[in-house]
């Protein structure tokens, strides 16, 4: 099967997506040394694995998919992914999603 992962957001903008099987209240990147504003974006996700990325159409959009192989040992597992847009133009801004969390069915 496939995962499909749509981000909204700035056009033109690039996308980074993270996928990991742990994901918590997330930590604030400013305290990670991102140069952003403090409270505005937060790691959920603890990356094992950069996912994917591209960059946002006219409209702000950004269609992913991804493979989900069809291995017997993935059911039941769950899965964490989050998008990070990289904004410059004037300065450099990071925003972010929320977590999306995922199980693997047969």
């Amino acid at each position: 099967g496939t995962l499909t992962l749509v981000t909204n957001g700035a056009p033109g903008a690039g996308v980074l997506t993270v996928f990991g099987r742990f994901a918590g209240p997330g930590a604030d990147l400013t305290l990670m040394g991102a140069p952003i504003a403090p409270g505005l974006c937060f790691l959920c996700v603890l990356p094992q694995l950069i996912f994917g990325g591209g960059v946002t159409d006219a409209g702000g959009t950004l269609v992913q998919t991804f493979p989900v192989p069809n291995d017997p040992a993935f059911t039941g597992v769950d899965v964490n992914f989050q998008n990070f847009q990289i904004l410059v133009g004037g300065g450099f801004d990071v925003v972010n999603t929320n977590s999306l969390s995922t199980t693997v069915l047969p």
